[in-house]
């Protein structure tokens, strides 16, 4: 009797440590499973990945568009407008963007109006023989200006303020720092070489930062400028202005107030050769009681 009951409990544990070890490799099967990476399942004719295969028809995501020359084109002129309107000051381009706002106007594509411009510009840039409807900007809405007049205006106005945000208060802070003083209406001697290269920087990036747009104010100013032209000049004007800025950056800035320390210290502090004949004199006369 003795001898089945030990065999049934060794049975048991047996039985038990078996069920021990398979919970232990399913405990470690599941921490693998959430640890492996998820695969894609392979390919094959016809079958798109899982991320946008699964999705319905409505949600999957849209094509990519492929990228032409004109838009990469497009997208590179764009950095130098970025990099140019860093160069203008806030004003100036507040106020241009709401001059524009009261000087041109928007046709609707749907406008008897808009339909006019359209066919307008079909007929001057379309080969022969095409319709308007083909081209992407058939169904674009069109900008013009109203009022040309009053935008070229504008355009020279805006440069003659760039130029005056600067000078303004750098002519004046130079002419209160001038040693000796000097007359309020001389304030453009105090003025140094880079003082003027960065008052002249202003002025020359708004030009170029509207050259390089389309519905500016330079459209204004020079209604019959070729696209291909303002472009190009306007490029070129870029990279010179943003290399001398850079340089003026990176200029370090003399100071005159060293050297007229130096020569105020030279007069207060002579050199002991200049009055030491002078000191024997006045020892030789002090010595002799006859002399004087």
């Amino acid at each position: 009797m003795s001898t089945l009951m030990f065999a049934k409990i060794a049975a048991e544990r047996a039985a038990a440590e078996e069920a021990a070890r398979e919970a232990r490799r399913a405990r470690q099967r599941a921490a693998d499973a959430r640890l492996t990476p998820q695969r894609l399942p392979p390919l094959r004719t016809g079958m798109l990945p899982l991320a946008a295969g699964d999705l319905p028809a409505d949600d999957a995501p849209p094509p990519q568009p492929t990228p032409t020359a004109a838009t990469s084109t497009s997208r590179n002129v764009g950095q130098y407008v970025e990099a140019l309107a860093g160069l203008i000051p806030a004003e100036v381009l507040t106020l241009h963007a709401l001059t524009l706002t009261v000087t041109t106007t928007i046709l609707s594509p749907s406008s008897s109006v808009g339909k006019a411009a359209h066919a307008a510009i079909a007929s001057a840039t379309l080969p022969a023989g095409g319709s308007a409807s083909e081209t992407p900007a058939s169904s674009a809405a069109i900008t013009t200006i109203s009022a040309p007049e009053t935008l070229a205006a504008a355009f020279w106005g805006l440069i003659a303020l760039s130029l005056l945000l600067y000078l303004v208060p750098r002519g004046y802070s130079a002419w209160k720092a001038a040693d000796p003083p000097v007359a309020g209406w001389r304030w453009y001697r105090e003025m140094r070489f880079l003082d003027w290269v960065s008052a002249a920087i202003l002025p020359l990036s708004f030009v170029a930062w509207t050259m390089l747009q389309r519905t500016t104010a330079f459209d204004a100013a020079f209604p019959h400028v070729a696209e291909a032209n303002r472009t190009v000049f306007g490029l070129f004007l870029a990279v010179v202005l943003l290399a001398v800025s850079g340089w003026v950056a990176f200029k370090p800035v003399t100071d005159d107030s060293h050297d007229t320390d130096i020569a105020d210290d030279a007069d207060a502090n002579p050199p002991p050769g200049d009055g030491s004949d002078e000191n024997a004199g006045d020892d030789t006369n002090g010595g002799n009681p006859a002399g004087g």
